[in-house]
């Protein structure tokens, strides 16, 4: 995921979507399954358009209920941040910061904004090591930024 051109490999997908639809399975595959998956998809944020490609919010249907890439991305944030494992946990804050201070103006984005903000909370709630607390909570102001939920959200749980 590190060349530019990794995009035009992500969009031969736009089919079947498998790589998404594997990743928003991502809490019933092993744990080393899971930190690779986190690992590339943090990756995938060190070129815009792979960046892009994983926050994308057209919708496809996934067994029946409606799916996008910005939701299976959500899914893998929220699962990995709130791991009980620290290599995971490393993965999902990271990538929790990287969709947070990423530019995103979409209806879909605003929507994940509260979830992936009542991910932080509670996350901050276990009093995590100080490198995660850190992005965790710029994450949260970030996301603050974006959505006028997310003050509301932090006021009322805290």
């Amino acid at each position: 995921a590190l060349r530019e051109d990794v995009s035009l490999l992500l969009h031969q997908d736009r089919r079947h979507h498998a790589l998404l639809s594997y990743a928003h399975s991502i809490d019933m595959q092993p744990l080393p399954e899971q930190i690779a998956l986190a690992l590339f998809m943090c990756n995938l944020f060190s070129h815009v358009s792979s960046s892009e490609w994983l926050l994308y919010i057209s919708e496809w249907d996934a067994a029946g209920q409606p799916m996008s890439n910005i939701r299976a991305t959500t899914k893998v944030c929220v699962h990995a941040a709130l791991s009980e494992q620290l290599e995971l946990r490393e993965l999902g804050t990271a990538l929790m910061y990287n969709v947070a201070t990423k530019e995103v103006k979409t209806v879909v984005f605003d929507e994940v904004c509260v979830e992936l903000a009542m991910a932080l909370l509670q996350l901050l709630a276990w009093a995590p090591a100080e490198e995660h607390m850190y992005r965790a909570v710029l994450a949260l102001a970030r996301l603050a930024q974006h959505s006028a939920d997310v003050p509301q959200l932090v006021a009322l749980v805290g």
